[in-house]
């Protein structure tokens, strides 16, 4: 019986290891999956080895200040995965931890799902992925390039973000759940999945909240929540702010298709929220340590992966030092203007058939079964 192992650290790539693990068992029941992860991927047939801190080690400064706590995880990875002896290794996303982890697994096949954006950062990672990984599962058309010019074996079946949009069901007591006003529009506030982003990235949200409160009395506010853990950090947030905004802590995609307008933080949501259909603007802000790092490190004029792939800015995007009144118009401005509107409509449909049709998880599990 042949055994893979799965390496997932953030919450974006345990969406994309349960539909990936979903696909697997469909495939070949009899497979057996380890895993490093979230406990949440044991319903999905994943027996978890060791769980990844919730926390997770994000930042440049964070995993600074965390260094022994992330090595003894690191060496604690290592054994547990060794001892195991999988036939296959699958990395998904996060390479702060995974390209370390997969240095130390000499000897074990390993695959990329998700790799690291070496086009927009670090491209010195390609040469470490050469070394250790046998080849790569890419999101982007573009990555396949970039690989093959370093002879490294590529894949691209598409962005598996369409399979999470295609899963979703939308549920008709939404507005009784959210306690809303059916009366009134929606924007969705979606600070992002970790800690730091939403102790950066919320109050900036609940500032235009305040902002718009006066002009838009035909608006209500609602806030996404990742996880139970978020919606403690949010309730923090709030608190601090004084304020008392709902937050809506089920599936983030129903909330996208009930909203007028969606916030977002830029990350993997942008795309789900342009695949739904939703007009959005997109903000990242972060401590000034990490920013100063990132604006040396970053070669992209671009955050938000909407506007990567499209490769213009399709969306707004507003990095660090805010300029509320600018929000604030662009705001109003897709609510009500037809022809801004329709503009980030007619780019979100070009964004759709770059990420491909639906099954591309399916498809990416037909490719490792018969690569074990």
């Amino acid at each position: 019986m042949k055994k893979i192992a799965i390496i997932c650290g953030e919450i974006s790539g345990f969406s994309y290891a349960k539909l990936l693990v979903s696909h697997l068992k469909e495939i070949n029941p009899l497979l057996e999956i380890v895993g490093i992860g979230g406990k949440n991927l044991e319903k999905y047939g994943v027996k978890i080895i060791e769980e990844y801190p919730s926390a997770g080690f994000i930042g440049f400064t964070d995993v600074f200040l965390k260094l022994v706590q992330f090595l003894k995880f690191l060496k604690r990875a290592e054994q547990k995965i060794k001892s195991e002896k999988p036939d296959l290794v699958i990395f998904i996303d996060n390479p702060g931890f995974n390209l370390k982890l997969a240095q130390r697994l000499s000897g074990l096949k390993k695959i990329y799902y998700i790799p690291p954006k070496i086009w927009a950062h670090e491209y010195k990672r390609i040469k470490t992925i050469k070394r250790y990984f046998s080849s790569v599962i890419t999101i982007f058309p573009f990555e396949n390039a970039l690989y093959q010019k370093e002879d490294i074996p590529c894949f691209y079946f598409g962005h598996p973000v369409v399979d999470l949009i295609e899963s979703e069901k939308i549920k008709e007591d939404f507005w009784e759940k959210a306690g809303l006003k059916k009366e009134k529009r929606i924007i969705g506030f979606f600070p992002g999945s970790r800690k730091s982003e939403i102790m950066n990235i919320l109050p900036v949200f609940l500032k235009i909240a305040r902002e718009l409160n006066p002009v838009l009395t035909d608006v209500q506010f609602v806030i996404s929540s990742a996880s139970e853990e978020m919606e403690k950090v949010i309730g923090i947030v709030q608190k601090r702010a004084g304020t008392h905004l709902p937050v809506w802590n089920k599936r983030s995609q129903t909330l996208v298709s009930y909203s007028s307008l969606c916030l977002c933080a830029s990350g993997t949501m942008n795309l789900e929220v342009a695949l739904i259909g939703k007009p959005m603007l997109v903000f990242y802000k972060m401590d000034f340590i990490n920013y100063l790092i990132l604006r040396f490190m970053i070669k992209l004029p671009y955050i938000s992966p909407v506007n990567i792939i499209y490769n213009r800015g399709l969306v707004p995007e507003f990095l660090q030092n805010m300029q509320y009144e600018e929000i604030k118009k662009k705001c109003i401005l897709l609510l009500d203007n037809k022809e801004e509107i329709e503009k980030q409509k007619e780019g979100f449909k070009e964004i759709k058939n770059i990420c491909g049709i639906p099954s591309v998880s399916k498809k990416i599990a037909e490719f490792i079964i018969k690569n074990v």
